[in-house]
């Protein structure tokens, strides 16, 4: 079985449905309840069904918990996502103001 098929302990109840797996790994990438939907083709209330279900089976308390139980699974990998540059000054010198003193 690959992990997608593996994604629960030994309860056969927290096993995600493939479209829940697509769900997950774009909530890991960061994308909204509106994002997911416009990106496979759902409404919004199925997309949010799907979210509520997942953070259920998982028993995650938010969606970056589902993200990263789901990273801890082999179900997200973490070189698909898209993560942004963290320094906001460019570059790492840029950030400490030379001292004038």
């Amino acid at each position: 079985m690959t992990p997608v098929e593996e994604l629960h302990d030994a309860d056969r109840d927290l096993i995600l449905h493939p479209q829940q797996v697509k769900i997950l790994r774009l909530i890991a990438n960061g994308n909204s309840d509106y994002d997911i939907a416009g990106q496979l083709g759902l409404s919004l209330h199925t997309v949010k069904t799907h979210v509520r279900r997942i953070l259920g089976r998982l028993g995650a308390r938010d969606r970056t918990h589902a993200a990263l139980i789901g990273v801890r699974r082999g179900v997200v990998d973490l070189n698909s996502i898209n993560v942004p540059d963290l320094n906001p000054f460019g570059t790492l010198g840029a950030c400490h103001p030379r001292s004038t003193a």
